[in-house]
C-alpha cells in the first residue's frame, strides 16, 4: 500500500500534506475538493446526463461524458454568458462538463455548489471561459 491509496482519515490528511509538499499550494485547492466531497462531481454528471438525455430524447446509457474537468470560472456567467447581461466579477469554483451522443453535444458549467446551466450551442467562448485548475 503506498500512501495514495490509504482510506483512514489519519492518511487522508496525510496524503493531502504530501500532495501539498510535492506539488505545492496551488493544487492544494483541487485535491481538498475531491477528498472532501468525493460524490459531489458524479451528482452533478448524473443530473446533467438526465438532462441531457431529457432534451436529446436519448436513454441516459448511451450518452457519454465527453470532458467533466474542475475549472475555475473568471465570472458568475461561468463561460457560457449572454451579450448585454451583467454578471457578478469574481472568480468561481466549478466544473465544465460535456455530454456526448446520437450525434449532439450538451455543454455545461456548473459551480462548486451544484448549480449548472447548460451552454447554447456556439456560446461557449474563449474569453471569460475558465481558468485552469
Amino acid at each position: 500500500m503506498n500512501l495514495f491509496d490509504c482510506i483512514l482519515p489519519e492518511c487522508q490528511m496525510l496524503t493531502k500534506v504530501a500532495v501539498f509538499i510535492l506539488f505545492g499550494g496551488l493544487a492544494m485547492s483541487h485535491i481538498d475538493d475531491a477528498h472532501s466531497n468525493p460524490s459531489g462531481l458524479q451528482d452533478l454528471i448524473n443530473s446533467v446526463r438526465a438532462d441531457a438525455s431529457r432534451l436529446s430524447g436519448l436513454e441516459e446509457k448511451v450518452l457519454r461524458v465527453a470532458i467533466a474537468e474542475a475549472v475555475t470560472w473568471n465570472d458568475g456567467s461561468m463561460g457560457c454568458g449572454g451579450t448585454g447581461q451583467s454578471y457578478t466579477q469574481a472568480l468561481v469554483p466549478g466544473y465544465r462538463i460535456r455530454i456526448e451522443g446520437g450525434g449532439k453535444t450538451f455543454e455545461y458549467h456548473a459551480n462548486e455548489r451544484g448549480s449548472w446551466k447548460l451552454c447554447p450551442t456556439g456560446l461557449v467562448p474563449e474569453a471569460g471561459g475558465p481558468v485552469r485548475k
